[in-house]
This record gives structure tokens, sequence and C-alpha cells, in this order.
């Protein structure tokens, strides 16, 4: 069990990570779909 608690701690840093990542790109893509209009 301790491992996978250990696993859990490690993939919810990597999904903080990409969403980290995500958001930025995210809104740039928004922002230019909106002014390109």
């Amino acid at each position: 069990m301790r491992f996978i608690k250990h696993n859990a701690k490690k993939w919810y840093y990597i999904g903080f990570a990409a969403a980290l990542a995500l958001v930025p790109a995210l809104t740039a893509l928004a922002d230019g779909g909106s002014s390109s209009e």
C-alpha cells in the first residue's frame, strides 16, 4: 500500500505540472482565436 501511496503522490505532481503547462497554452489559444475574429 505504501508503494501505491508513493506512486499516487508522483502522479499528482505530474498531473499538476501538466495542468500548469496546459493552462498558458489554452489561454494563448483562446486569446489568439478571439483576437483573430
